[in-house]
């Protein structure tokens, strides 16, 4: 070794040591100086480096696992060198350029530029897959080609102004396409680990085929607004039906009235006037359930209006007592009132508010056996607003079906109810109605027990007892008149 003129020499071997453990020692042999031509001074030195080659070798077991794991994973992976891109927007920072994606978007040759700088590392078998590509040599011709991944301006624009920003994690959903001309839809990660935060020489892309999901996505999208699309052509045409429906209903009450009541003298045969009051009956009956339907349609189609009014709540509720008083006293039914005498006057559509509170006493009335009780009661407070509150002993709704009950056109099916008919449109109608106002509708009930309906209207529709002093003295002036 030293006959070629060399003066030192090392080499890497196992050796035992005292306690018997062999280890790793690196051994340099060398002329100390001023003895290169007589060799007449060897300087041997001997390092134990055990824990270096313990090192080395864990790191070559670690890379050899990363690139196993790399290259089977079933994402397809990218390995970036995107240093040339740090280098280009450094510089562009240095000219003041803050708002990157608006520079972008006003410049994407340079966007184009980047994408052109940057330097593919390495991929794996399945982004080789993804994109239909035979070899590695193949992928990097397409992505370094005019129809790979320098053609894209959109998805790599928002990428870089994200990692000028600072971010070091980008996700992005982009159609792309592969080497066979299928566009897809691609969701892609990119992401700058810390070590190389600074130079950005090393960045790993991960990207996931997610057409098939997006399509399913879209189909359910495309069929929701059908759906509600449908619905409000139904809820539209119904409520624009009003005038057809009401007119022919109205001619056959008013007719068979002029008969019941022997307006052009008798009929004749008793069983005629029978008959009458059958088709009275069932025409009023009728014209409820269509009234019904088309005012929670209009409200459904955004068609009504309100035509709010200071009313005299204390008037409104006599008057929809006296409706229904006949019906409770045929029922055999304790029919009562608690609420102050000295109500404030509420800013609401009193006609409204007749329909509402007609369908809560109505419906108490209609499901409580005979020698039940229906209360309603009235109270106001600057935190619960209005109140409206009909309590019934009735045969009550079980907890589970209470949505049922609040929803248009159900009808909870249950031995105790089955015998009562109708649309099931009281109760959402009377919600709907309530909210129209701002207000809200709650419902409690036991089976067996029976039900509390209450009914809140906001606070800020309360009139001040002055405002409904001066309405009373306006109306007492009118009557005057």
């Amino acid at each position: 070794m030293f006959a070629d003129g060399g003066t030192q020499f090392g080499c890497q071997l196992s050796q035992s040591a005292y306690d018997g453990f062999v280890v790793d020692a690196m051994v340099i042999v060398r002329i100390a100086p001023g003895h290169e031509d007589d060799w007449s001074s060897i300087i041997f030195t001997n390092s134990d480096i055990t824990e270096h080659k313990r090192a080395e070798e864990a790191l070559r077991k670690s890379e050899t696992r990363y690139r196993d794991l790399f290259e089977h994973l079933p994402i397809a992976i990218w390995e970036k060198d995107y240093s040339a891109v740090k280098t280009m927007i450094d510089d562009l920072k240095g000219k003041d350029v803050r708002d990157f994606s608006l520079y972008f978007d006003q410049h994407p040759d340079m966007v184009r530029d980047m994408v052109a700088a940057i330097k593919i590392l390495n991929v794996n078998q399945a982004a080789l897959d993804l994109y239909c590509a035979a070899s590695k040599d193949e992928f990097f011709r397409f992505m370094n080609g005019s129809e790979g991944r320098v053609a894209q301006v959109d998805f790599p624009a928002r990428e870089f102004a994200a990692l000028a920003a600072g971010e070091t994690h980008f996700g992005s959903e982009d159609v792309v396409r592969t080497l066979d001309g299928t566009d897809i839809v691609a969701y892609s990660i990119t992401h700058i680990d810390d070590a190389h935060k600074d130079d950005w020489s090393h960045v790993i892309t991960s990207e996931e085929d997610v057409t098939m999901r997006k399509q399913t996505e879209d189909a359910l999208i495309t069929a929701k607004e059908h759906a509600d699309f449908a619905n409000r052509t139904k809820s539209e045409f119904l409520a624009n039906m009003s005038h057809e429906l009401r007119t022919p209903l109205n001619a056959i009450i008013g007719f068979s009235e002029v008969m019941k009541d022997g307006m052009f003298g008798p009929i004749g045969s008793p069983k005629y006037a029978e008959y009458v009051k059958d088709i009275n009956a069932s025409g009023a009956h009728l014209l409820e359930l269509i009234n019904d339907i088309l005012d929670l349609s209009k409200i459904e189609a955004g068609k009504t209006e309100l035509n709010d009014e200071i009313v005299d709540v204390m008037r409104v509720l006599k008057s929809c007592l006296t409706l229904v008083k006949e019906r409770a006293q045929a029922g055999g039914l304790e029919l009562s009132c608690d609420a102050a005498s000295n109500l404030p006057a509420l800013y609401i559509d009193e006609r409204k508010l007749k329909q509402i509170l007609i369908n809560l006493l109505s419906n108490a009335i209609k499901f409580t056996p005979t020698g039940g009780k229906v209360t309603i009661r009235i109270w106001f407070h600057s935190d619960d607003g209005y109140v409206f509150q009909v309590a019934d002993t009735g045969i009550g709704i079980a907890l589970i079906d209470i949505p049922k009950a609040l929803a248009p056109f159900s009808q909870i099916d249950s031995d105790l109810n089955r015998k009562y008919d109708g649309t099931g449109l009281g109760l959402p109608l009377t919600k709907a109605l309530a909210e129209l106002h701002g207000g809200s509708l709650d419902l409690q009930s036991e089976v067996g027990v029976g039900t509390t309906v209450t009914v809140r209207f906001p606070a800020e529709r309360i009139v001040s007892e002055t405002a409904n002093a001066s309405t009373a003295a306006q109306n007492e002036s009118s009557a005057a008149e």
